[in-house]
C-alpha cells in the first residue's frame, strides 16, 4: 500500500514564500535581445535583474536636454523607422548632418532619405547599431565617416548617449541600450549627477546651430549658415592625417559584419567620404598617402566605395565652422557629389549637374575692445588670409617677461590695433607664478597644450564666446588645450554663455571645468 506525507502547513508557507523571491530575481524580458540588457536607472527605485539597474524611463519632452543637439537622435531615429518605403539613409557624424540637401538627393535617386548623421561624440557604433532596427529590405545605406581614429574605432560616447536617451522615447533607449549595455551603466551615475546640475539652472536651450530646433523634417541642418565663419579658413586644432592607422582592426570587423548582415536582409551598403577642408590636412599628406588610403578601404570593407577621397578634399570656402561642416554652397557642392556617386552605384542614367555656388568668403566677427594690460609680455606673428590681415597669434614670451611675477595674467584682446586671436602650444610655460589667467574677448583659437607649465594656475576667466575654436580632447591631449593647468582648476564663464558651452560641438568636452 502506497503512503503518503503530508507536509506541515508551515513549511508549505515557507516554500512558497521561497518560491515567490525567486521569481522576484528572474530578469524580466524587456525586448533587449541576447545581450542580457536590462534597462539602466534612473534613481527612481525598481529594480530588474541582470546586474540590479534601476528600469529608466526617457523624459522625452519633459527633459531637460529637450532642446540639445543631440536630442535630434530620436526625430532621426523616428523617421528612420517610420519610413516603410525603400529609403536611402546617409550614416555618420555632424559632418552628414551639415552636409547634404536630403530632399533634392531624393529627387534625383528616386527614394526617400533619412539624414542619419549626427555628432561623432556619439561614435559612429551607436548610429550603425541603432540603424538596424528601421532599415528593411530595398533599402540603402550610405557609410560617410568623419576619418579619424574617434569614428573608425569601436568608441561609444556614452554621456552624449544618455542625453540623447533623456530627451528621447523608450524605443530609443531599447535600441541604444541592448548593444552598449556596459557602457551606458558606467556613465549612469555621472549623468544623474548632470542632470540633477540642470535640474536647478534650467532647462538649456543653445543659442546658435547646436540646437535640436536647427533640424529639419529630413535630419538635415537648416540653420542659415551663408559663409565660413573661421578666421583662418580652417581651424589649426583638428588636423587631418588620412593614414590606414586611423582604422582600428576592431572597427573593421565591426563593420564587415554590419555590412554582410546587411546584405542578407537585402539592404545595400555603400561606403563614401565625409568632406574634409583642404587647409587642414596635416603635414605629409599627399596624393599618395590619400590613394594608400582608398586601396586599404577597397581592400578591407565588404561594401563597395562609391565616392573618391580626394574629390571631398574642398574649398575652404564651403566650410562653416569647422573643418568638417559646410555651409550652404558647400552642401550644394558635396549633395551633387552625392547624388552622383550614388546615380553610378545604383545604376540610375547620366549625371546631373546642379547649380553650385563659388565659394563664399569668409565672414570674421568684429574687434572687440578689452583689457590689453599685458599685451608687451607676448611676441607675435601677423596672421593672413591671402592678403588681408585677419589678426595676431601669440607664438612666445618678450624680453619683459622675464621680470614678470605677478599671480594674474590677461591675455590681451589686441596689439596695436590688431586683435590677438590665436593662442599657441607652450606659450605660458614660462610664466610660473600666475594663478589667475583672463583671456580676452576677440580669442578665436587655442591650440593644446597652451597652458602647459602653468600647474600653478587654478582659475580662467573666458570673455569670448563659443566661435572660439579648440579641439576635442584626445589621446594626445587628452585635457586639450587644458593640459598642464594646476589640480582642480576651474575656468569661468560669462552666465549668458554657460548654456552654450555646456552643449557645444567641441566645448562640452570641457564640462568638467565650468563653474555652474
Amino acid at each position: 500500500m502506497k503512503r503518503f506525507f503530508l507536509l506541515p502547513l508551515a513549511v508549505i508557507i515557507m516554500i512558497s514564500l521561497m518560491l515567490g523571491m525567486t521569481s522576484c530575481f528572474t530578469t524580466p524580458d524587456n525586448g533587449a535581445g541576447d545581450t542580457g540588457g536590462n534597462d539602466t536607472g534612473n534613481g527612481n527605485g525598481g529594480s530588474q535583474g541582470g546586474g540590479g539597474e534601476a528600469e529608466y524611463t526617457p523624459m522625452g519632452e519633459s527633459s531637460v536636454y529637450k532642446n540639445v543637439f543631440v536630442a535630434a537622435l530620436t526625430d532621426k531615429f523616428d523617421r528612420l523607422v517610420s519610413t516603410k518605403e525603400p529609403k536611402i539613409a546617409v550614416i555618420g557624424g555632424s559632418s552628414v548632418a551639415f552636409g547634404l540637401d536630403s530632399d533634392t538627393l531624393a529627387l534625383y535617386t528616386g527614394k526617400e532619405v533619412v539624414n542619419f548623421g549626427l555628432f561623432a561624440t556619439l561614435g559612429s557604433k551607436i548610429m550603425l547599431d541603432i540603424s538596424e532596427d528601421g532599415l528593411n529590405p530595398g533599402d540603402t545605406v550610405v557609410f560617410a565617416p568623419e576619418l579619424d581614429a574617434k569614428t573608425l574605432s569601436l568608441y561609444f560616447g556614452a554621456r552624449a548617449a544618455w542625453q540623447a536617451i533623456d530627451a528621447g522615447t523608450e524605443s530609443l533607449y531599447d535600441s541604444i541600450y541592448k548593444s552598449n549595455k556596459e557602457e551606458l551603466d558606467k556613465e549612469k551615475s555621472a549623468f544623474l549627477s548632470e542632470r540633477e546640475e540642470y535640474l536647478e539652472i534650467g532647462t538649456p536651450d543653445p543659442s546658435g546651430v547646436y540646437n535640436r530646433k536647427s533640424f529639419d523634417v529630413y535630419g538635415d541642418i537648416a540653420y542659415s549658415r551663408p559663409s565660413n565663419t573661421m578666421p583662418l579658413e580652417y581651424d589649426p586644432n583638428t588636423m587631418f592625417t588620412l593614414s590606414t592607422d586611423i582604422v582600428s582592426e576592431e572597427f573593421l570587423e565591426y563593420f564587415n559584419s554590419y555590412c554582410d548582415r546587411m546584405r542578407a536582409k537585402g539592404i545595400t551598403v555603400y561606403f563614401s567620404f565625409c568632406p574634409i577642408n583642404s587647409l587642414a590636412l596635416a603635414e605629409g599628406v599627399t596624393e599618395e598617402t590619400i590613394s594608400e588610403l582608398e586601396i586599404y578601404l577597397a581592400r578591407n570593407l565588404h561594401c563597395p566605395i562609391i565616392s573618391s577621397l580626394s574629390d571631398h578634399i574642398m574649398h575652404p570656402g564651403y566650410f562653416f565652422d569647422t573643418n568638417l561642416h559646410l555651409n550652404e554652397a558647400g552642401v550644394v557642392a558635396r549633395t551633387e557629389m552625392l547624388i552622383n556617386d550614388l546615380r553610378v552605384a545604383m545604376d540610375l542614367g547620366d549625371e546631373i549637374k546642379l547649380h553650385v555656388p563659388p565659394p563664399p568668403g569668409t565672414s570674421g566677427g568684429e574687434t572687440v575692445e578689452g583689457d590689453n594690460t599685458h599685451a608687451d609680455l607676448f611676441t607675435y606673428e601677423t596672421l593672413k588670409v591671402g592678403d588681408k590681415v585677419v589678426g595676431l597669434s601669440i607664438i612666445g614670451l618678450s624680453e619683459k617677461a622675464k621680470d614678470f611675477a605677478e599671480e594674474e595674467l590677461i591675455i590681451p584682446s589686441s596689439y596695436e590695433g590688431v586683435p590677438v586671436i590665436m593662442l599657441r602650444a607652450n606659450v605660458l610655460s614660462g610664466l610660473t607664478s600666475i594663478k589667475k589667467v583672463t583671456i580676452g574677448p576677440n580669442m578665436s583659437s587655442i591650440e593644446d597644450y597652451a597652458f602647459a607649465g602653468c600647474e600653478n594656475v587654478t582659475e580662467i576667466y573666458v570673455e569670448f564666446s563659443t566661435e572660439c575654436l579648440v579641439s576635442i580632447p584626445g589621446e594626445n591631449a587628452p585635457n586639450g588645450f587644458m593640459e598642464g593647468v594646476g589640480e582642480g582648476c576651474k575656468m569661468y564663464l560669462k552666465p549668458e554663455y554657460l548654456s552654450d558651452f555646456l552643449n557645444h560641438y567641441t566645448w562640452q568636452h570641457y564640462h568638467k571645468y565650468f563653474v555652474r
